[in-house]
């Protein structure tokens, strides 16, 4: 069935190919039917007719692609056309309709920044690439616009704009006590890597080493930079045949880390985070081996945890008695300014004295962050 569908002012205008006409008003809900006369439902004028078929016989293309995200994204399961339009017009997704109306095919839900707030140059990149605007590329080019200048000013011989995206916006995960930052921009200000360069190389890797998964690629090159930069400042930042050279740079790196592991444990710990109250005290380790004492004492596997700790994802503490600050009693784990995991010998739960004082130490570093 041929079917062309007119959007004007507030009225749909769905243009049968047996010469008749439906009109839906949007702003009442009424339906004039094929015969010109009020009818209860728009849908019983549009049988035989998917709502993807309607949705592609639209001339307005913006609208079209508004009324598609309602029904891929509405929580329930829309098979009636006139149910989607209903949804449409309600207020929560009035913002999604401005976003849409602005020529963007792709918007995230639960994305509800007011257009107006959004940078002019980051919507003429989503509408110029059919990229999905959503709240993580949003802060990605609020902190580093520039990045997407250089990135979607040049061409590229083999990355793609969803490549180039991937790129803007990986993130390094949590380093403890910082927030969660992007790779690139971790690259260019730890490591000094020129922006417009690390592109072209990125670029050339996929090109001509086969590498297709620039998300993949970018995290080896930051682990990379990591390692090559506590070996030596002056690394090579764009090496040929990077995989062989990451190889070779993680071999070394294994074989000096031992030698200088020592030293950043002794660098990160944080003597502030001691804390005594009654009878109990709760100590920071002085060495890693202090930390594997305290396993071989407790029968756990908190040795593990030695190099999370020097990564600085965590903080490894002793909960023990104020006499007896040498008898291992509670292991504590310390993430994001709260201990997450307590367990005494043989993993055995804490005791109710025991959580008490963990209560009491979690306040108080509550109270330190506010």
């Amino acid at each position: 069935m041929y079917l062309q569908v007119l959007k004007d002012k507030q009225f749909l205008k769905f243009m049968l190919d047996d010469g008749s006409t439906v009109v839906y008003d949007l702003d009442k809900k009424t339906t004039i039917g094929k015969r010109g006369l009020p009818v209860a439902k728009l849908q019983s004028q549009l049988s035989g007719l998917s709502i993807e078929k309607i949705l592609q016989s639209f001339s307005d293309k913006n609208y079209a692609n508004y009324l598609r995200f309602i029904h891929k994204d509405y929580p329930y399961n829309l098979t009636n056309f006139g149910s989607v339009l209903e949804k449409a017009k309600k207020r929560e997704y009035s913002r999604y309709e401005q976003y849409f109306s602005s020529g963007l095919s792709k918007v995230g839900v639960g994305f509800n920044v007011p257009i107006t707030d959004v940078p002019k140059g980051l919507l003429k990149i989503c509408r110029a690439h059919n990229i999905l605007l959503n709240r993580e590329l949003f802060e990605s080019y609020v902190k580093n616009p520039d990045y997407f200048s250089i990135a979607f000013s040049n061409d590229f011989v083999s990355l793609s704009p969803e490549d180039l995206i991937n790129i803007l916006t990986i993130k390094t995960g949590w380093r403890y006590n910082a927030p969660v930052v992007g790779i690139l921009d971790c690259l260019v200000t730890d490591y000094l890597y020129d922006a417009t360069s690390l592109f072209k190389y990125i670029d050339n890797l996929k090109s001509y080493e086969a590498i297709e998964n620039v998300t993949g690629i970018l995290s080896e090159l930051f682990d990379y930079a990591k390692m090559m930069k506590e070996l030596s400042a002056k690394f090579e930042k764009y090496p040929k045949n990077f995989l062989t050279t990451h190889k070779i740079a993680c071999r070394n790196y294994n074989r000096l880390k031992k030698a200088f592991e020592e030293e950043k444990f002794k660098s990160i710990i944080d003597k502030s985070l001691e804390w005594v109250w009654g009878e109990y005290c709760i100590l920071y380790p002085n060495t890693t081996q202090e930390i594997k004492d305290e396993a071989v004492q407790q029968g756990n596997c908190v040795a593990s945890y030695i190099q999370s700790v020097i990564d600085g994802s965590c903080h490894i503490l002793f909960l023990r008695k104020r006499l007896e600050p040498e008898c291992s009693l509670v292991t504590l784990e310390l993430r994001n300014n709260s201990i997450v995991q307590a367990k005494g010998r043989f993993n055995r739960e804490v005791m109710s004295d025991e959580q008490e004082v963990i209560t009491k130490y979690n306040e108080k570093l509550k109270r330190m962050v506010a």
